[in-house]
This record gives structure tokens, sequence and C-alpha cells, in this order.
């Protein structure tokens, strides 16, 4: 989550930085509202785009990926201070704080319009306020003076441009923006952005009053009249007086068409550039000689793995029974996961380090006698009366086979890996990339090992060459080996 707010913010930098340098200071009002907004959009859903590559495996990306995961399960072995629980905190309390800050804006200017007097005009709606207030507008409601509004004292200019804000709904703009920036509270560009949107809004509110046959010096001095540096709602469009000196100089340009299609044509490998450079890209190995389409693990050993885990994670660290296969079926789904599987998963187990070896027995120490030198007492006599019996007499000696005297068959010879499970065979051989068929049929490795849980007497013909990866065939017959 970090590393995205990180790659958003910088692809947010990209397009404030272009607008900025190429777009601002253009007549072109419209394209330079819709690119505020639909900017401000990208950088929040490209760093959420991911393209994916399939790539060959080599043994050194699988010795990478096996050092990997041994690095993840012994990593917890070590304190780590929660950092990432800090920064999540303020981040979240950033948050509410934005949010209480925005319901309570837009619960005062609520009030305010439920509490005066209103007077509609067509679809605006002009509110009167009692106090001295700079006009502004929210949405389809215009404020105003409630004196100057009833003796006519306030410029026509002023009414039009702020029914200019009302009738081309310019608040719609700062509320997409005040929700971007609740969530992306810690990023100055977005701050700067929206300024940047109310300052256009006031541009286009400007050309709206100059196309109806305003004065333009007249109608820069009324501005200058009813300029404030008093503050205005936030959720609201106002004359802001910072602003005046940059409204005066674009009143007064008209950029040619020529020059803005040039620099709209920039918009195409600006888009291509942010795109792949904040989009995410994974690549995934294939299997030899098979196209892998599943790029994680499957529901189903999610399943069995969060079982797994979830039964060693609550045993006493002390005193594991630990299962050989269990923990074998543990490292296998966990290499097969995900990054995004990992994070949501139960967290790999952690495994007590395997018991010493037991210690040589000590010596006898030499007695007395010996340490003197002297000759050990004689054995004892054997008892003739009693004499021992054999502990492993020889067996008898069968009679030569003939016709009158025939021998039972000798029972055949133990099959290769007798002391190896055919279970235990099967998930060795997945991990040596080992081609499975049953009943002529090829199968995956998780398939095979389903088959033999299910029925342990199924039979298994494994081929070994040199330079290719085994193949074991399931069938109904013998557990053989060549």
């Amino acid at each position: 989550m970090a590393f995205y707010l990180l790659k958003s913010t910088l692809c947010l930098t990209v397009f404030f930085l272009f607008y900025k340098g190429v777009l601002e200071q253009t007549s072109s009002h419209n394209l330079k509202r819709y690119y505020i907004i639909t900017t401000i959009l990208l950088s929040v859903l490209f760093p959420l785009i991911t393209f994916t590559t399939y790539v060959t495996p080599s043994p050194a990306f699988e010795t990478i990926a096996s050092e990997q995961l041994v690095t993840e399960v012994e990593s917890g072995s070590h304190y780590i201070f929660p950092w990432s629980k800090v920064l999540w905190g303020v981040y979240l309390t950033g948050i509410g704080i934005f949010s209480i800050r925005f319901i309570t804006n837009l619960r005062k200017t609520l009030i305010t319009i439920r509490r005066n007097k209103k007077i509609r005009f067509r679809q605006i709606i002009n509110v009167l306020l009692p106090e001295k207030v700079v006009p502004h507008t929210f949405f389809n409601y215009v404020f105003f003076n409630k004196e100057g509004f009833e003796t006519g004292s306030i410029p026509r200019e002023v009414i039009l441009h702020e029914t200019a804000h009302a009738r081309e709904k310019h608040s719609i703009d700062l509320l997409i923006i005040e929700f971007i920036r609740i969530v992306f509270w810690f990023n100055p560009i977005v701050h700067f952005m929206r300024q940047s949107a109310k300052l256009n809004h006031e541009f286009l509110a400007d050309r709206s009053v100059l196309r109806q046959g305003t004065n333009p010096v007249a109608y820069q001095k009324t501005i200058l009249a009813y300029s404030s540096p008093a503050g205005s709602p936030v959720l609201a469009n106002s004359i802001n007086y910072s602003s005046i000196k940059k409204r005066f100089k674009v009143m007064q340009t008209q950029t040619p068409k020529r020059v803005i299609w040039a620099r709209s044509v920039l918009l195409l490998p600006l888009l291509a550039f942010t795109l792949f450079s904040f989009s995410t890209r994974e690549t995934i190995p294939l299997e030899t000689e098979e196209i892998v389409l599943q790029q994680s693990a499957s529901r189903e050993e999610m399943k069995e793995y969060d079982r797994l885990a979830k039964k060693y994670n609550r045993m006493d660290k002390n005193h594991m029974n630990i299962v050989q296969y269990e923990v074998e079926r543990l490292k296998y789904i966990y290499e097969k996961m995900s990054k995004k599987q990992r994070a949501d998963a139960e967290p790999f187990p952690k495994f007590p380090p395997p018991p010493p070896a037991p210690a040589a027995p000590e010596a006898v120490p030499p007695t007395p006698a010996q340490k003197a030198g002297k000759p050990l007492p004689p054995p004892p006599a054997p008892d003739t009366d009693n004499p021992p019996k054999p502990i492993n007499p020889d067996p008898p000696v069968p009679a030569a086979d003939g016709p009158d005297n025939p021998q039972p068959p000798l029972p055949p010879p133990p099959p290769p890996y007798a002391s190896e499970s055919k279970l235990d065979h099967v998930i060795r051989m997945a991990k040596q990339n080992a081609a499975f068929f049953y009943e002529d049929k090829r199968i995956s490795s998780d398939e095979a090992i389903s088959l033999l849980k299910k029925n342990g007497e199924l039979n298994l013909h494994t081929k070994t060459f040199k330079n290719s990866n085994p193949i074991v065939n399931i069938s109904k017959l013998g557990f053989t080996k060549d």
C-alpha cells in the first residue's frame, strides 16, 4: 500500500508539472478543466494496473526463489519494530481529520442555505446573507449580501460571474477533488491541483462575462473593487484576491488553435509515459513443455494452506507435533502463492530447529585393577547341567527339491524405495518437475497427489533420464522404478 501511494504521488506530480509548464497560460480553459480532473483520477488508477510477462524459468531463478522463501520464513525469528502499523495509524488519523473537516464545511454551507432568505431566478437560487460577504457559489446556490442585492448596488458583472460558476457546475470538480484530497491528504500536489482547478474556474467565469459584451477594462476594475484577501468557504467558488494578476493576464491572451492542437498532441506521449512508468509489471515462470495459466495457488490450495498454518501456529512452540507430509505441503503451496496471497494468508509457521544428535555413550572408567596393570579374572566356567539356549539358532536346512519333496516359492524381493511411501515418492517427484500420467492421460502434480491420497493401492512406475525430467505413470499394477 505504501508503494502504491508513492507511485500515485509521483504520477500526479508529472501531470501537474506538465499542466503548469504547457497548459496553464493558454486560453483553452475547457481543455484544462477536463485535464485536471482526468489526470487526478488517472494518477489513482495507473498504479493499480499490472502487466504480466511469462518467462521460461532457469535454474538460477529457482535458486533465488528458494532462497527468498527461506529468508521470508526465517526472518520472523527476529524482532522488527512495527513501522508499518505506526505509519498506518498516522495515515488513518489524517483521513479522519480531513473527513471531519469536509463534513463540517458541508454542514455549515447547508445550514446557511436553510436559514437565510432565498430568491429563485430560473435554475439559479440566490441566498441573501445579512453579513457582508464575498459573493460565492455552491452548485446552483449563489450567496450575496442581502442589503447590496436588494438595493441593486452589486454590479451586474459580479452577478454574471457567479451565475457562470453555477451554470457550468464548477462545484462538481471541487467536490471530486475534495474526496481525492481526503485519501491523499499527505500529498501536497493534490492541494496544488485543487488551487489550479479553482483558478481555471475563474478563467471560465471571466470568459463567460466578457462574451456577454462586458467591457474588459470596466470588468477588471469591478474585480479589483470586489476582491478581498478574506477567505471563502472551502467548497465554494469566489473572487480570489491572489489570482487577479493571472486572471488579467489570461483575459488578454488568445492562444492560436494550432498551438492548442500541438500542445494537445503532447498528451499522448505523456499518458503513455505515466502508464508504463507507474504501473506494475509481474514476471511469472512457465513450466517446461506446458504453459501455466494459473498465476498463483488455487482456492483449494489456499484453504489447505490456511488450515495447516493455523494448526501449527496454534501449537505450543516447545511441544509441537510435526507431520513431515504436512510441512512439505505447506512449503509446496507457499512457493506457488503470489505476493498478494502471501500477504493475505496465514503467516508461515515458525518450526523449531531439529533436535541435536544424541551424544556418544560415555566410556566405562577402568577399574583399579586395570589401572594397576593386573590381569583380569578368568570368566566363569560354563554350566554343563543347564546350557544356555542359542539366541539365533540356524534354520533347518531344507531337503533337496524333488518330486517327493516340493518346496514353497520364495517371496518376491521388496520393491525399490521400500522405505518410501507412494505418497512421499509422488511429492519428491513433483519437486523434481516430473511429468505425471494416469491411464495414459497427462495430469498435474496436484492431481497425482490427490489420487494417492484417495487410493494408496495405486501403482507408480517411474522413469528417469539423464537430460530431462522424470516420468511417473500411475496405474493399478505394482510399484517399480527404472
